[in-house]
């Protein structure tokens, strides 16, 4: 169903905010402390999590009662048919690290993480001007959001490219805008972070 400014898109649950902003843990790991294998391991590890949590929430037992009740509330109905976003989001996460060396791929987790969760938690109970599924606002809140966890990490890391990614804000703003459902868990990194690896 399509969302228009009078039947905006409701509001993301508290869960389901606090694991977006919790994600920013890897990125800020890999700007600071971790080496690449550490990174991939990290990343390994998540896939695995998200692989053991989609066995247990399509089983019938115990655990799965448990889970519904804890986290239901945070999934989507789309969800429900597919994958979570958290199998699309940790294979993302793994795809950047394997591919991109550490200033692109630490670009691509970053706005991944501060981008997308700010473009939700704007768009979705706020956005009125509409473009398609998502809105106008979320496209500015990821790019102001991205732009100033870009100035954050340069001011805390110099040696980051600070040129190339403010040039990659935008344009992973505007990827996850015209990216359907939750394939800009794969496509923000990934443009992101390609873009910085281009650049810097």
């Amino acid at each position: 169903m399509k969302h228009s400014p009078a039947n905006p898109r409701p509001c993301e649950p508290p869960l389901r905010k606090a694991i977006h902003l919790g994600m920013i843990v890897l990125p800020v790991l890999y700007a600071g402390w971790l080496d690449r294998t550490q990174a991939t391991v990290l990343a390994a590890i998540m896939v695995l999590g998200s692989a053991l949590v989609e066995w247990v929430r399509r089983g019938r037992g115990r655990p799965t009662r448990l889970f519904e009740a804890c986290f239901g509330s945070a999934i989507r109905p789309e969800e429900r048919r597919g994958f979570l976003g958290s199998m699309h989001y940790s294979l993302g996460v793994l795809a950047t690290v394997l591919i991109f060396d550490r200033s692109a791929a630490v670009a691509g987790l970053l706005f991944l993480a501060v981008g997308d969760a700010a473009a939700s938690m704007v768009g979705r109970p706020f956005g009125r001007v509409r473009i398609g599924r998502k809105s106008l606002e979320g496209l500015l809140a990821f790019w102001l959001s991205a732009s100033a966890a870009a100035w954050l990490l340069w001011l805390w890391r110099p040696e980051y490219p600070l040129g190339a990614m403010l040039v990659a804000a935008p344009l992973a703003a505007a990827v996850e805008l015209l990216s359907p459902g939750r394939l800009d868990n794969w496509s923000i990194p990934l443009a992101a972070g390609a873009i910085v690896a281009l650049l810097a």
